[in-house]
């Protein structure tokens, strides 16, 4: 009987190791499904007949429309629902500026380093996102700020040549690269965090 006993728990000991296992296995699988790699690519094409769906808000059904695009891009912006954590050379984009905005409303933790020249420069929206609450910091070094990235949630990265402005949306040679491959989520991370914790980096006032 005790023999029969040690037979019975060595079996379902080794069905439940057997099982976790198989489910680990499949949630892995299921989690490299799940990855996303994409990259977007802002030039000329489209341009001469969507310029005007920026004014109306609206996109065609062209692949290359502009609109199209940085819908894609403010899409990511408002999915965020705990963190957002940006780097951002230079931002006129009022929709952009809004979608920040709307985050931090949503009562996810936002941050914003931004590059020191150009957050006052002529059109930008540092100050706007400030004032409705949104955490800003500028590096105080004699470099520039030229990272454009965004981490939203821990779990999804974009970043690339273009910056938020309307300039760099419509009319400039430029590309967006979204990513929720876990190794360069974590580097942009770390990344982020060491700038914005630097003692370098102030807060914008």
């Amino acid at each position: 009987f005790i023999v029969g006993g040690y037979v019975t728990v060595y079996s379902l000991y080794s069905y439940y190791l057997y099982k976790k296992m198989k489910d680990n296995l499949l949630q892995l699988a299921k989690e490299e499904e799940e990855v996303e790699n994409t990259v977007l690519y802002f030039g000329a094409e489209g341009l001469q007949d969507c310029t005007n769906h920026i004014y109306k808000k609206k996109m065609c059904y062209k692949v290359d429309c502009p609109y199209r695009k940085l819908r894609y891009l403010l899409d990511i912006l408002d999915s965020c629902k705990e963190t957002l954590d940006v780097c951002i050379h230079l931002l006129t984009s009022v929709e952009i500026a809004y979608s920040i905005i709307a985050a931090h409303n949503r009562g996810a933790r936002v941050r914003v380093i931004c590059d020191n020249e150009m957050s006052t420069n002529k059109g930008s929206q540092v100050r706007f996102i400030y004032e409705n609450g949104v955490e800003v910091r500028i590096p105080l070094l004699n470099y520039h700020m030229h990272s454009k990235i965004a981490i939203v949630d821990g779990k999804k990265v974009m970043t690339g040549s273009v910056n938020w402005t309307v300039q760099g949306m419509y009319g400039n040679w430029d590309n967006l690269v979204v990513t929720s491959q876990k190794d360069i989520v974590q580097d942009a991370m770390d990344t982020f965090n060491y700038i914005w914790d630097d003692p370098l980096t102030s807060k914008f006032f």
